[in-house]
């Protein structure tokens, strides 16, 4: 019997480190915009308030786009666009509203930082960049000068929202998991399917994957076999560095993963 497991390399906010599975192969994903959503969604537009002419574009102040938002709570219930031609400048610290949990930056669209600001998100909130390439015009997502470790995309600590938010992607240096290049070749920010669980890395409130504890268990057993008639040896096939067992001769085990990646188990 096979046991298979995702472990993506992105932040799990509200997650847990040991996950118990019993009688079901269930397959633990965290995935980009990939899956269908009910809600309502709103595009950026010339027709909201703030918006100006920039050029051959468009712009408007992160404040003024915040404010559009809120003030069309049932429109843009769920999700956002800012599309083609359209820029959103960031000279302010915003915490993006709660009740979106999917801004969509368009191939042309793009978030520009004016200085050392943070846009904070809910865990619930994901990102999803259309054009990957960090050499458009404009990038998805950029930096003017300063362009450093304090301009900032953050996230609200669900396990402690009242307390120090979490740095996630910074315009350039360290102490984060991506800068702006990486996190816009990366497609995004993650979104996590609520239908499903999820394995995190450390202590379950990782922004970047460290390590994973997962409790992987045999079951179906056929009728009248006990562990006790068994010899059990589990192995991961594809001998992936940092993956190790707790036992590897027992019916239930756990095993410890360290790179982002789809495990199977024998």
């Amino acid at each position: 019997m096979k046991d298979n497991y995702t472990i993506k390399n992105f932040g799990i906010l509200n997650s847990i480190n040991k996950i118990q599975k019993k009688a079901f192969l269930l397959l633990f994903l965290l995935v980009f915009a990939g899956f269908s959503s009910a809600n309502s969604q709103c595009t950026l537009n010339t027709g909201v308030a703030g918006v100006t002419p920039d050029g051959s574009r468009y712009q408007i102040d992160i404040d003024d786009f915040i404010t559009w938002i809120d003030a069309n709570v049932v429109l843009c219930d769920g999700h956002v666009i800012i599309p083609d031609g359209f820029t959103v400048q960031m000279g302010s610290n915003e915490t993006f509203p709660e009740h979106i949990t999917l801004l969509t930056i368009a191939d042309g669209g793009s978030i520009n930082w004016n200085g050392n600001f943070a846009l904070t998100l809910y865990g619930s909130t994901a990102i999803v960049i259309e054009n990957t390439s960090t050499t458009a015009n404009p990038v998805a997502i950029e930096g003017d000068s300063p362009c450093s470790n304090n301009t900032q995309i953050r996230f609200i600590d669900v396990n402690n929202p009242t307390g120090p938010t979490i740095k996630f992607a910074v315009c350039s240096g360290g102490n984060a998991c991506y800068t702006f290049n990486q996190l816009v070749a990366a497609g995004g920010t993650p979104r996590i399917d609520p239908s499903v669980n999820v394995v995190a890395g450390g202590d379950g409130n990782d922004v970047c994957m460290d390590t994973a504890i997962i409790d992987v268990t045999l079951s179906a057993l056929p009728t009248n076999v006990t562990e006790s008639d068994l010899t059990f040896a589990w192995t991961e096939p594809a001998a992936t560095l940092g993956v190790t067992f707790d036992q590897a001769n027992t019916l239930d085990t756990n095993v410890t993963v360290t790179t982002a990646g789809t495990y199977i188990f024998d």
